[in-house]
């Protein structure tokens, strides 16, 4: 079984992520709701989630949110639907995403990271395709740092050793501390057409 996570990347601006319905679960993050509608969508900060709401975006998907503290003082995550998570990687949207698509559908054998830069392109200014909206730094803000991603998506990637996890895109540089990783794979959107057809 596949499963697909959509960052906002920008490497993914020209993929149409239609393509992707009918072949395995879709989760993504944050504002990918203003133009694709996954089946599920995170948005760990609380801002983000307000915006969320407002938009009455779980009319449409399954939306989850992180709350900081429940009774037993565990961070946690909670559904639309209801349903909680202990968030123990407490990570950002992304990574959260992954996980919990894990969590979700144990059988499933590969992974397909896609908008997932990591790293801002040679100008070092934000790479995020909402940039100047929203909810999001402006375009001449700095990329943020991206180790905390690169850490806690390898943590995840380590836990499931039995799962391809695919980062997709073309001319994305390679994650030094992945290469250790044997089920990491990087292929173009050419190849992910091919594996789709």
């Amino acid at each position: 079984m596949n499963g697909f996570i959509i960052g906002n990347g920008e490497s993914r601006r020209d993929f149409n992520l239609n393509r992707l319905r009918g072949h395995g679960p879709i989760y993504g993050c944050n504002a990918l709701y203003r133009d694709f509608i996954p089946d599920l969508l995170v948005a760990v900060d609380a801002f983000m989630y307000n915006i969320l709401e407002r938009d009455e975006v779980y009319n449409k998907c399954e939306i989850v949110r992180r709350i900081l503290n429940d009774e037993n003082g565990n961070c946690v995550l909670q559904t639309s639907r209801g349903d909680t998570f202990i968030d123990y990687y407490k990570a950002a949207s992304g990574q959260t995403a992954t996980w919990l698509m894990l969590e979700r559908f144990p059988y499933i054998k590969n992974i397909f990271l896609i908008g997932f830069d990591i790293y801002s392109h040679g100008d070092r200014k934000m790479n995020n395709m909402y940039k100047d909206t929203e909810g999001y730094a402006p375009n001449v803000a700095p990329h943020p740092n991206s180790r905390n991603w690169v850490n806690k998506l390898g943590r995840i990637m380590y836990k499931y050793t039995s799962v391809l996890f695919y980062r997709v895109g073309d001319n994305l540089s390679m994650v030094p501390e992945w290469e250790k990783l044997d089920n990491v794979r990087y292929i173009s959107y050419n190849n992910l057409e091919e594996l789709l057809s």
